[in-house]
């Protein structure tokens, strides 16, 4: 067979809508519906299969699951999600009806793991959706089902508790199990609950209960009348339950009195009972509500509506019920009652509004549709928010928003085809009409696409903004609703939330928030506004917004500090006349607690120290998230108008504006807390902007804060540093500018002669007459300042010693003496006269100065003879002789004067020994020459030349000591050729300067000083090559 649904469309698709319940949707003020009109909500198709069908008896879809029954008796199961898989499952027949088993209904409930099938004579089957084989329910015999309430927690391995009304107007509590045992029943029990005391069958029967909540709502209809039931109930999982659940079940025995096949256990997750009855008692204990017509019609139907996957059944479920007079139909919860799933006792329904609140369709109401020959009323589905009936052979569906008709279209039937019913997958909100021989599909689009409109005309604001889909409709339905609320006084900021966020003119809005003074409301519709304004073009608009808003936030918390000044005040009273009670113990004043002036108490729930913290913290983000759309100068002006420190700071750390915060510290004269910010930011231009007052009025902390800076440049700081000098002191080692100077110069390694010499300055400068600090300064960095300004500066302040070391290191010694004798420091003068050590005129001139000065000034301390053994070699006591007055008694040098002469004696005796020894070696040398001039060699006869080896006699030739023997002229060009330079270039000195007369002495000289060929001049031409470019002979020793 082919895939299945395969459709194709039927009836006339007539569509309209009609009023019959309230007045139509009027467009609202200013606006208009932009929204697109669906070319059809409903459609009617048929459902094509590759299989004939006839006498189809029921049908239900749950979970994509379809079943249909047929009257033979047969059971055909289609997985929708997979068409191509279809189950047929045989009942058996009965020998007293041959023509099949003549089911009735099936029922399935939402997973579609269970159904339960009914026929005629009484007999009820249970199909699992693993199995293709119907088990038989024994407990079950004889009832005929009329309506089913499956287990509310939707269990898939048994049907947990569950209801079934029957026929007779009975209600029975089962549990059903699938058992592969052969002897093992399915139905585990059966047990009456209750009984329509009118005997009319049980048309409709709904349970449910959320979990976590030990209460369960039970809803049932029969010919005109429903029962709504609402109790306690066991929580799932609950293992007290399980306790109540067989306490409820020891009250009463089960239908066939078998109470010992009771399975007794503990509940589980899954919603399971375990087999053990829980409705009893339920019954027994909750008194129903009741709601009759007194016109009861031919046919009777309840139906509940689908529920959107994922969302709580409790905020969507409705219900619709058919009876004499018309169609009632309402909520089954009342979102109204706030949940308190916690408790076991909280109400999560007042039973007596289901039906207070619940509207009536009367069948003169849809008579406009309606043929006169149309039968009642056959059955009844229910959509998201509109109600579709089956009267005949018409479809219509009615809007349960104002009970207006929005579809109807009248099915083509094929002969002897009668329409049975309506169904609907309550899950996947699929809804169906079938036949006694086809399958109809009904088709629902956008359900939601005009519904806002109806919301609006029932003032149902909140579920209009959940629907409207399209900015236009969210538009319409904010204006409206912020309109209601602001007309109504009612939630004030929710208005202005709405209206903010909507295109209503801002001007009017605001303005009337404004003339009501609330602010507060103010504030969220201006917060809700700027969300608006996007991009470039809203720059303006935000800018004026968010200024606004800042004004509104400083009232805010100025009349928050009110509150709390009020509330300390009232407590300062409070004191006192408790102090005064003290003092009378006979009255009978109860101060416990203290009261507000207007006599209310003072202690809410949230103190205005708590709403100021609040409102601190939302102007914090309001700032974070809008620093870009505010006007800098402007929330500057506006702050400092309230007078608001803590917020003024944060605004412009925000901004990340430290130099306001500064200034801002700074002025008030804060040097801690601005040294903070300056710590903060590590900004080099900030710390150069206020180098001067921060150092001259928190000097320690502000070098402290320099110094964990990075970047900073301490040229940059000398002027603040001299600023802070100017004013100080003290000691050196308390000067900060000495310790920052030394910071860069010992740590931050700086090079700048600028530092240099300001530390110098400084240190030339200060009061101390200790030049140590100054001197260790000077020579730890001789190289690094400039000598010339050191020199100066020394001189200004007397600093003699520096002056001294500065002139000894610019090589000045004589001005350097001169300086130091000049201020009567002779041993300082000593110390210079010995530097000059490689320049013996210099030292002894610098020593005879000193001399001169100590002669001269008759000093204590020293003499001339310490001066004479102070100068090394530098003097002799001939130097100073000179130097004493003409008519001085000798007495002092004369030890100096003999030792003197002393000296002078053993020196010459010593150069008469060393003439002496020179004229000895004088002749040894005349000898060794003689010897020399007569030594020979022996020349064999033939013996050849080393470089020419041609016959060595032939031509004038040289013999060396080691046998070589040359030509002179082989020699003379070996030589010529060698890399001897020095034997070269006197060769060609002698053949320029030298007479002729002379040049063979001179080249004889020269050829017999060494050999060519074992000499030093022989291993100079290692890197000579073996063969020349010149030589013939080259090619052959190429490779």
């Amino acid at each position: 067979m082919s895939s299945f649904p395969a459709s194709q469309p039927n009836g006339n698709g007539r569509s309209s809508e009609e009023n019959i319940n309230g007045p139509s949707f009027t467009e609202l003020d200013g606006y208009k519906d932009l929204s697109e009109e669906p070319t059809s909500l409903f459609a009617i198709d048929r459902v094509q299969l590759m299989f004939s069908l006839s006498d189809i008896s029921s049908m239900v879809v749950a979970n994509n699951l379809l079943c249909l029954a047929l009257r033979s008796g047969q059971i055909i199961r289609i997985d929708l999600d997979h068409p191509e898989s279809v189950d047929e499952v045989n009942l058996p027949r009965k020998h007293s009806d041959p023509t099949g088993n003549n089911i009735s209904s099936i029922f399935l409930d939402p997973t579609g793991a269970h159904l339960l099938i009914t026929n005629i004579h009484g007999e009820n089957y249970y199909l699992n959706y693993q199995s293709v084989k119907a088990k038989n329910l024994g407990r079950l015999k004889g009832l005929v089902i009329t309506s089913v309430a499956w287990n509310p927690f939707e269990p898939a391995r048994s049907t947990g508790d569950i209801l079934i009304g029957c026929a007779d107007g009975s209600i029975y509590e089962t549990f059903i199990e699938k058992s592969n045992e052969y002897f093992k029943r399915d139905d585990r029990y059966l047990r009456q609950v209750w009984k329509n005391p009118y005997g009319d069958s049980i048309t409709g029967l709904y349970a449910y209960q959320e979990r976590g909540v030990a209460q369960r709502q039970v809803i049932v209809s029969s010919h005109g009348r429903i029962w709504f039931w609402q109790g306690k109930f066991g929580l799932v999982g609950d293992t007290n339950g399980a306790s109540n659940r067989a306490t409820q079940s020891s009250a009463s025995s089960s239908i066939d009195g078998s109470s010992d096949e009771m399975v007794n256990g503990p509940p589980t997750n899954s919603g399971e009972s375990g087999g053990v009855p829980v409705y009893t008692r339920f019954f027994e204990t909750t008194e129903p509500i009741l709601e009759a017509f007194e016109s009861p019609g031919s046919y009777d139907a309840f139906a509940v509506s689908p529920y959107k996957m994922g969302v709580s059944r409790e905020t969507s479920s409705t219900f619709a019920a058919i009876n004499g007079v018309g169609i009632l139909h309402g909520q089954l919860y009342d979102k109204r009652v706030s949940s308190s799933s916690g408790n076991a006792n909280s109400a999560r329904t007042v039973p007596s509004d289901i039906f207070a609140r619940s509207q009536l369709v009367i069948y003169d109401q849809l008579q406009s549709v309606m043929s006169p020959n149309t039968s009642a009323i056959r059955s009844i589905t229910l959509t998201e928010y509109y109600i579709i009936i089956l009267c005949g052979n018409t479809v219509v569906s009615i809007s349960r928003l104002n009970n207006k008709v929005k579809f109807h279209d009248k099915i083509t039937l094929e002969p002897g085809e009668t329409l049975i019913g309506l169904c609907s997958d309550v899950k996947y909100s699929t809804f169906w009409a079938f036949s006694n021989q086809n399958i109809y599909e009904i088709k629902v689009g956008d359900e939601e696409h005009d519904i806002w409109k109806i919301l609006i005309e029932n003032k149902e604001y909140e579920e209009a903004l959940k629907v409207a889909k399209d900015a236009v409709a969210k538009d319409i339905v904010s204006v409206a609703y912020g309109e209601h609320l602001l007309k109504e006084g009612k939630d004030m900021k929710k208005a202005a939330s709405l209206l903010g966020g909507s295109s209503k003119p801002f001007e009017g809005i605001a303005l009337e928030f404004s003339t009501k003074k609330d602010f507060d409301a103010l504030n969220v519709f201006l917060s809700s506004r700027l969300k608006l304004y996007r991009g470039s073009s809203g720059k303006m608009q935000r800018t004026l917004i968010t200024s606004w808003l800042v004004e509104l936030y400083m009232e805010k918390l100025d009349s928050l500090d009110d509150l709390i000044a009020a509330g300390d005040n009232s407590q300062a009273v409070n004191q006192q006349s408790q102090e005064a009670v003290k003092k009378r113990p006979s009255d009978k004043l109860d101060l416990s607690k203290p009261k507000a002036i207007n006599g209310t108490d003072s202690s809410p729930s949230t103190t205005p120290s708590d709403g100021r913290r609040t409102v601190r913290t939302a102007f914090y983000k309001f700032i974070e998230d809008h620093k870009s759309d505010l006007d800098k100068e402007t929330v500057y002006e506006i702050i400092s108008s309230h007078g608001r420190r803590e917020e003024l700071l944060y605004y412009a750390s925000s901004v990340s504006d430290s130099t306001f915060v500064l200034n801002y510290w700074i002025r008030f004269e804060k040097w801690t807390e601005a040294l903070q910010v300056l710590r903060k930011e590590n900004d080099a231009k900030l710390a150069y902007k206020y180098s001067t007052v921060l150092l001259v009025n928190s000097p320690q902390d502000t070098v402290d804060t320099w110094i964990r800076m990075d970047g900073l440049d301490p040229a940059k700081l000398i002027p603040a540093l001299l600023a802070y000098v100017s004013g100080f002191r003290g000691e050196p080692n308390k000067n900060q500018a000495i310790r920052y100077l030394n910071y860069a110069v010992n740590i931050l390694k700086t090079k700048d002669t600028a530092i240099f010499n300001t530390l110098i300055c400084l240190y030339a400068s200060s009061s101390t007459t200790d030049e140590s600090s100054l001197m260790a300064c000077l020579e730890t960095h001789r190289n690094a300042y400039d000598y010339d300004f050191a020199l100066r500066v020394c001189n200004q302040f007397k600093r003699v010693e520096s002056s001294v070391y500065i002139f000894s290191v610019m090589g000045l010694y004589e001005e350097a003496v001169k300086l130091a004798l000049k201020n009567d420091d002779i041993e300082l003068a000593c110390i210079i006269a010995d530097r000059p050590a490689n320049d013996a005129v210099l030292r002894k001139s610098l020593w005879l100065d000193i001399a001169r000065k100590v002669i001269s000034s008759k000093n204590q301390k020293f003499t001339a003879v310490s001066i004479l053994e102070k100068s090394g070699s530098a003097l002799k006591i001939e130097d100073l002789l000179p130097q004493f007055p003409d008519f001085t008694v000798m007495d002092d040098v004369r030890d100096e004067i003999i030792a003197s002469m002393e000296d002078y004696s053993s020196s010459i005796s010593r150069l008469n020994k060393e003439m002496e020894d020179s004229l000895r070696t004088c002749d040894n040398v005349k000898k060794e020459i003689q010897e020399f001039k007569k030594r020979y060699a022996l020349v064999m006869p033939g013996e050849s030349c080393a470089l020419c080896s041609f016959p060595v006699a032939t031509r004038r030739f040289y013999v060396f000591p080691c046998q070589h023997a040359f030509h002179l002229d082989c020699l003379l060009d070996s030589i010529s050729k060698s890399g001897d330079q020095v034997a070269r270039s006197k060769l060609a000195d002698i053949q320029i300067n030298v007479k002729k007369t002379e040049v063979p002495t001179a080249v004889d000289g020269i050829l017999s000083e060494k050999c060519v060929l074992c000499s030093d001049a022989k291993i100079e031409t290692v890197d000579t090559p073996l063969v020349s470019q010149a030589d013939k002979l080259n090619n052959e020793w190429a490779l």
